[in-house]
């Protein structure tokens, strides 16, 4: 409980006591100054983790490379003892920590489990790869709630001055399966097919245009800065150019905090 101290002015008469009485209380200590806070952990690109965890359970000598080959969403070769490759599909590093476990103990240990977890995700997320070699037909990017065509083209004229020459469309509906998944492809671009996909989930009448946009935009940045090669030989699919021009988009953090907050719902209906 706080305690008031009522101060006089003191009169000519009065004097200063030499010392503070015994009954006095003590004056407050000031209050400490704030303490800054804690600088946030770096963030470690996705590609990285994936090799981290392909290269704990395989060993470090393994060389991990990204690729975008739909024929072969997974492969490895060895040659001698001491070349030992594994090859994987960009679309997985959006799977998360735990699929990088899956594809860790499924190359490395032939696990069966983790293969069939790995085989789930591939079919929930078939749009990525389907049919990008084939015309799209006559309205494909018209959804039920959200016309990508429209909002493509503005955002084309607005950040690309209408540069950006890919297609784009609705992907299918993946077959509905029992078991829940936690992560979900929200867009892609083929670089081969010079085309772009948007998840379905997004086509629904709680998904705001905003949102919608923020993953074509990203999309379409795509089109325009393919992944670089480090000196190393590190692919690097979001480097310091990707990312500067993705902070030009205008309501970012509005979007991204959205699809965050509703990431549960759009994985429901998947």
């Amino acid at each position: 409980m706080a305690v008031k101290q009522l101060l006089l002015p003191l009169t000519a008469t009065e004097a200063l006591p030499d010392e503070p009485r015994a009954d006095a209380p003590d004056a407050p200590d000031a209050p400490d100054a704030p303490r800054p806070p804690p600088a946030a952990p770096p963030r470690v690109p996705k590609s990285k983790r994936l090799c981290r965890a392909i290269q704990a359970t395989m060993g470090e000598h393994v060389r991990v490379v990204l690729t975008d080959n739909r024929a072969t969403l997974i492969s490895q070769s060895v040659r001698g003892e001491h070349e030992h490759t594994v090859r994987i599909h960009q679309m997985f590093l959006d799977g998360g920590d735990a699929l990088y476990a899956d594809l860790a103990a499924y190359l490395g240990r032939g696990d069966k489990r983790a293969g069939a977890r790995i085989d789930a995700y591939i079919a929930d997320n078939e749009h990525i790869l389907r049919h990008h070699v084939k015309a799209l037909p006559a309205g494909a990017a018209q959804g039920r709630v959200h016309d990508l065509a429209p909002l493509y083209a503005q955002l084309n004229a607005r950040y690309f001055k209408n540069q950006v020459k890919a297609d784009i469309t609705w992907g299918k509906q993946g077959k509905s399966r029992r078991r829940r998944r936690h992560t979900i492809t929200l867009g892609s671009y083929d670089e081969r097919a010079d085309r772009i996909t948007v998840h379905p989930a997004l086509d629904q009448t709680f998904v705001p245009e905003l949102a919608v946009a923020r993953v074509v935009h990203h999309e379409m940045l795509h089109a325009v800065f393919p992944p670089e090669v480090t000196k190393s030989g590190r692919r690097l699919v979001h480097g310091p150019i990707f990312q500067k021009a993705e902070a030009l988009f205008e309501g970012a953090q509005e979007a991204d905090k959205w699809l965050d907050l509703h990431l549960d719902r759009l994985l429901s209906n998947r």
